[in-house]
Formats: structure tokens, sequence, C-alpha cells
């Protein structure tokens, strides 16, 4: 928006000075023709003469025109210095304007390429979030190896899941393969791409009573074979009942249930029950831990994470554990023991000793 005029600013132009010694000279000399032209006519002086009356009547005439001029020579500069002073005042008010129509113009111009940077940017995060929507939705829908991939890498990206032991670009869930908290519980990783290897996703069965059992799914292999894979492992290290137990159609319900709640949280989509905190583990259906504590469905964190304590630097002990031996009215004693249980190693870390879980 442009200025008001400033008439005051208007007048600072340079100023027209009035030649008052030409008028003062004009003055004298007009003065003294018409006192001479009326001594000539009626002073008793050797000036009168029979022409007297002509001579007193071009002095008075020159006289006058003198004085006309002295008044003319003063009127002159005031004219010329309020010329100047409109000059300048219009010269300023059409500056003002062209720059005020450039503004304007260039106003129209850009407004509605930012009206259009706006839409475009709405419409790629929109896209960019339904698209990790999809891809979670996808991953019980489709389980292949790409779909189950891109469903973790698209989680992974906005930090809804974790990184798995800090290698740059990996993805870590662990989800029950089953309907039941006590359903075994599988552990995917995925692996990128390296010098030395091609990108795969590691399947885990997590038993620290047995050890791990685990399957390599590489791309272009089947999920089935994958998991019969991992039973065959699991049978080795003597968890053949609960290779029996797994189902890998939950395995992949929840896989896809889990990535699609910690993304629309991670989101802040209208309807997420989870925090937005980095999920670690599916508990059970309604269940999580995160790196906010234990989360339940309807309920919040019912645990926070400061409540599992830290580990005692240099050692395995844990300093600081504050939890309650029973859960809040409502919730599943079962579902409880096993985030209690679960969800201490997984907010708290690894200790000194790096021990695989």
């Amino acid at each position: 928006m442009s200025k008001p005029h400033d008439p005051k600013g208007a007048g600072k132009q340079p100023k027209v000075a009035v030649r008052w010694w030409l008028v003062a000279l004009f003055l004298l000399l007009g003065a003294v023709c018409v006192h001479l032209g009326k001594m000539i006519a009626y002073a008793e002086t050797a000036l009168r003469s029979d022409a007297a009356s002509f001579w007193s009547g071009v002095c008075v005439n020159v006289g006058t025109s003198l004085l006309l001029a002295a008044l003319l020579v003063w009127f002159e500069r005031v004219i010329v210095r309020q010329v100047r002073t409109e000059n300048a005042l219009a010269v300023s008010t059409a500056a003002e304007k062209a720059a005020e129509d450039a503004a304007n113009r260039v106003t129209e111009a850009i407004t509605p390429r930012l009206d259009e940077l706006d839409e475009k940017f709405n419409a790629s995060a929109g896209s960019a979030a339904s698209g990790r929507l999809a891809a979670a939705e996808r991953v019980a829908t489709l389980p292949t190896f790409e779909s189950t991939r891109e469903g973790l890498v698209a989680a992974r990206d906005i930090n809804a899941i974790a990184g798995g032991d800090g290698q740059a670009g990996s993805a870590r869930i662990t989800v029950p393969a089953g309907a039941s908290p006590s359903s075994p519980r599988i552990q995917i990783t995925f692996h990128p791409a390296t010098d030395d290897a091609a990108e795969f996703l590691d399947v885990a069965h997590i038993s620290g009573e047995f050890g791990m059992a685990r399957g390599t799914w590489d791309q272009g292999v089947a999920a089935e074979t994958v998991f019969a894979e991992l039973a065959a492992d699991m049978t080795r290290h003597g968890q053949a009942e609960a290779a029996h137990s797994m189902s890998p159609e939950a395995f992949f319900a929840n896989l896809s249930s889990v990535l699609l709640d910690s993304v629309s949280a991670r989101q802040k989509d209208d309807g997420a029950w989870m925090s937005g905190a980095t999920v670690l583990e599916m508990i059970t259906n309604g269940w999580v831990t995160t790196k906010a504590g234990v989360e339940v469905k309807d309920h919040g964190v019912v645990v926070p994470a400061s409540s599992f304590g830290s580990y005692v630097t240099g050692t395995n002990q844990v300093k600081g554990e504050e939890l309650p031996p029973n859960p809040p009215p409502g919730l599943d004693q079962e579902a409880w023991d096993l985030a209690i249980t679960r969800s201490g190693r997984l907010v708290r870390g690894k200790p000194f000793h790096l021990h695989k879980w």
C-alpha cells in the first residue's frame, strides 16, 4: 500500500531565490524617474521649458515601468517557485501511482500462484498420507515380499515404527501370529540392500527360553515358503508346539493392523487411538508397546515408560522401576502380564551386554 502524499514533503524542493538586488534596483531607478518627472513638471528649475510636459511624461512613464518591473521580478520568482512545487508533487504522485500499480500487478500475478502452491502442497501431503495407509492395508490383502517391505518402510519413514539395530533404512516390529496374547510372537525386520547383499526380510520367533528361530524372506519367495522355513527352524529349537499354533494369516492381519494404527496416529489422523509415539511391539489386539509406554485402545497410556525404570550403568540391574501389580479395571489380566513382561525390555533397551531377545 502506498503512503499518502505529503504536501510538506513536496514543498521541500530546492528554493527559488528572489533577486532582491534587481527588485531594489528597479525600485530605485523607478522612484528616481518618477521624481525627475515631477521636478520637470512642477519645480522651478532649469529643466522647465516648452517641452517640459513631454519630458515629464516620459520620466513618469519610465519610472512607472521600472516600478512595475520590480513587482514583476518578485512575482515571477513566486510563480516559478509554485510551478516547480506543483511539478515536483505531480512527479511524486505519478511515481507513487506507478509503483502502486506495479505492486498490484505483481500481487495479482503471485496470489494465484500462492493459492496453487497451497493446493499442490495439500494434495501432495494428502497423497503421501493416503499412500502410507494404503501400503499398510496391502500387507493383509496382498501378503507378498514387496507389499510387506513397502508397508514397513512407509511406517518407518515417519518413525511410526522403529528401525532395526540402528541399521540405516531398516524397520522392525513384533506382532502375535494368532488371536490371543499367548500366540507365538513373530518379529519381522526389513534389511535394505548393501554392497554385499540384496535386501531381505528377517522373520523370527521371539522365545527367550529356547533361542530365536528364524526364516529369511528374499524377494520373489512366497510367504508360505518363508513360514514353512520358520516353522521347521522352530521345531529344531524345540518350539514345535508354538510352530503348530502359529497362523501366518493372523500374523499378516495383525501386522497390517498395527502398521495402519501406528501410521494413522503418527499422521494425527482423525480417529487414531495411539499417542503417536514410535511403536515397538503389538501385545495383542488393542494393546501396544511404544516409546511412551504401554498403550491400550480407549484407555491411552496405562503404564508410562518412566515406570519401567532404567539399567544401572555397566550392569543389567534395573533401578527406578515402579510398576502397578494389577491392570486398571476392565483390562485383561493376561494381556496386562504379557505387556509388563515384554515392555520392560523394549522400553529400557538393552543393558551393557547386548543379547538377543
